[in-house]
């Protein structure tokens, strides 16, 4: 009878066996402590560097932003932006603390139109802001493509705006003013009505719609405009010649006097006002020959001329 090998030669076979055992047990024995190499700093590493240098970006960004190179500025932001995702409550608490918030504190600047249309795009895209205040950028956006003599996109921004925020004053202001500039000063009136209601201390809307009343020949109602601005000193303060314009509009009216008395105010409110009335006087004719550095009797006297006269345009 044929014998099995192993057990022909048991004591062969049972030392091997052994030996599997115990490497196969090895392979499979839980961690016992042993230090294993780790990825983890291999995979932190990029991320830790991506922060520092962002920092560093929106840093430097705000040291151009300070030196007025606001070109510089946003290509910094964006660089910022590029590297790491900021969180909605950034390092000192809050958007504002953020190369979105640094952004959209710049598409709230007037100058240059071209890099602030920069700024808002990629604050507006960057989906950190509430509805109130992306309404309030893109309305921006469109000032500033206005600015440019883009009417479409600033037309197109107005109404984004207004679709996002029914009442956003500056949607309004806006889009008013593109209504007036195509005569429908009824219509552009309405919208400027939204926005002194919505934001009654924004100038900038009883302004507007004190232009369009005049261009509607509704000179009583301009005044209450001019004169809303004037009782309050902040609307005042942002606007100083709206007793200019206040008197203009007197003297359109008919009503000499009250313009005379206007212009005076504004002169003594204004340092520059008696240069800008000489030389307007000069330039319709109304006073001849040299025109002396202060505003003298003669002067006066060719005001209150022209004043009585209606105060006729050239």
């Amino acid at each position: 009878m044929m014998q099995v090998p192993w057990l022909r030669y048991p004591q062969r076979f049972f030392p091997s066996l052994s030996i599997c055992l115990f490497v196969a047990a090895c392979l499979h024995a839980p961690d016992s402590g042993a230090v294993k190499p780790s990825v983890g700093p291999v995979s932190e590493l990029p991320q830790s560097l991506d922060r520092q240098e962002a920092v560093a970006h929106r840093r430097l960004g705000l040291g151009l932003e300070s030196a007025g190179d606001i070109a510089g500025a946003v290509d910094e932001f964006a660089a910022a932006l590029s590297l790491v995702l900021w969180p909605n409550q950034a390092l000192n608490g809050g958007i504002d603390e953020s190369p979105q918030g640094d952004l959209a504190r710049i598409c709230e600047l007037t100058e240059p139109a071209a890099q602030i249309i920069r700024a808002c795009t990629l604050a507006i895209g960057s989906s950190r802001f509430d509805r109130g205040r992306l309404a309030q950028m893109v309305a921006n956006r469109g000032n500033a493509y206005l600015r440019l003599g883009e009417h479409d996109r600033a037309l197109t921004d107005y109404e984004t705006s207004l679709q996002i925020e029914s009442n956003e004053p500056r949607g309004l202001i806006g889009r008013g003013r593109m209504r007036a500039r195509a005569g429908d000063h009824r219509a552009a009136i309405s919208d400027f009505n939204r926005a002194i209601s919505a934001a009654p201390k924004l100038t900038e809307g009883r302004l507007a719609q004190a232009r369009s009343r005049i261009a509607l020949g509704e000179f009583e109602a301009a005044i209450v405009d001019y004169d809303n601005i004037l009782a309050d000193p902040e609307m005042l303060a942002a606007y100083p010649d709206a007793y200019r314009d206040r008197a203009m509009v007197h003297c359109q009216n008919g009503e000499a006097d009250a313009a005379a008395i206007g212009w005076q105010v504004w002169l003594a409110a204004t340092p520059g006002g008696a240069s800008y009335v000489r030389d307007m006087l000069w330039a319709r004719g109304y006073l001849r020959g040299a025109v002396g550095t202060e505003f003298d009797a003669r002067t006066l006297a060719a005001l209150r001329a022209w004043t009585n006269a209606g105060c006729p345009g050239d």
